[in-house]
């Protein structure tokens, strides 16, 4: 409660460790920060003890027994339904428990079945939406919670790349001011680095541009040039994670910790710039709302 009101905890069993003290924001993407903080300021682990801010799945999901008010429920009676959408997958859960249960009760079952199934971190990255069900769920693909943590391992296996790194979209799109194209990381969600709760705007006047008004392959260069001179020193304080490019301009976001100065870094190199104006906007945005049109 001293980090933050909002925080939960828990001891569960250690991966390396014989236990392990979990902080977390239970899903809160405005409070994962200072989960995340407590985390990389925590002690090494040890034999006894280790840290954590999301809860890890269990490592047999069927065999879990969940009791929400007065009502027991065993993960193996509970059923799920899934569509992709884009890159994620949304999800329809039914227990027959759950007919015993108020709407709150029915959704925090929900978020802890799928938690202790696939862990906060996988909930968060590759499910969209997200609804308990009361009667049997009638779509298809759907199984038990371990047929469901298989269809969302493959889809995480798929949209990563072979260094284990993201890979990235390219989206096209109409705007008042014309043609519009952007390249987006996926997943685009802030889970990945809560402490990164500063969004930096950063864009730039393009002047080396072909016919089309877009870069030319030497605007291009120049360009990858200022990429790579922001991301020399960036390190775990900040990350690209897309940019979108019209006629003329591009304007790179950037995810920044604020407690560090690494959006005064992307401002002292962004003034390098010579191709054309260059305008910085730095908010607080712990949600990553700003890049949300780019998630998919």
């Amino acid at each position: 409660k001293a980090v933050h009101s909002a925080l939960a905890w828990e001891i569960a069993a250690g991966e390396g460790s014989r236990l392990c003290l979990v902080v977390t924001a239970d899903g809160d993407p405005h409070v994962r920060r200072y989960a995340r903080r407590w985390l990389r300021r925590a002690p090494a682990a040890d034999d006894s003890w280790e840290y954590a801010d999301l809860r890890a799945p269990v490592a047999e999901p069927l065999e879990a027994t969940l009791t929400v008010g007065e009502v027991e429920l065993a993960a193996a009676e509970a059923m799920v339904a899934w569509t992709r959408r884009r890159n994620r997958l949304d999800v329809r859960l039914f227990h027959p428990g759950f007919a015993a249960l108020d709407d709150r009760q029915r959704n925090l079952a929900t978020s802890l079945l799928l938690d202790q199934t696939l862990g906060e971190l996988d909930v968060s990255l590759w499910l969209g939406r997200i609804t308990p069900g009361v009667e049997p769920p009638a779509g298809k693909p759907q199984g038990n919670l371990l047929d469901f943590s298989q269809a969302v391992t493959a889809l995480r296996e798929e949209l990563t790349a072979e260094d284990g790194g993201p890979t990235w979209v390219q989206m096209s799109g109409e705007t008042p001011q014309g043609q519009l194209t952007a390249v987006a990381r996926v997943p685009l969600d802030q889970a990945i680095a809560p402490h990164l709760d500063d969004h930096v705007a950063l864009a730039v006047g393009i002047a080396d541009i072909d016919y089309t008004g877009f870069p030319s392959p030497t605007g291009l260069r120049e360009l990858r040039v200022l990429e790579d001179a922001i991301a020399a020193n960036l390190g775990a304080s900040g990350m690209l994670v897309a940019h979108e490019t019209s006629r003329g301009k591009r304007t790179f976001h950037y995810y920044v910790d604020s407690t560090t100065t690494a959006a005064d870094y992307v401002k002292k190199v962004a003034g390098t710039w010579r191709q054309g104006k260059v305008t910085v906007k730095v908010v607080t945005d712990p949600p990553w709302a700003s890049v949300s049109h780019m998630r998919t």
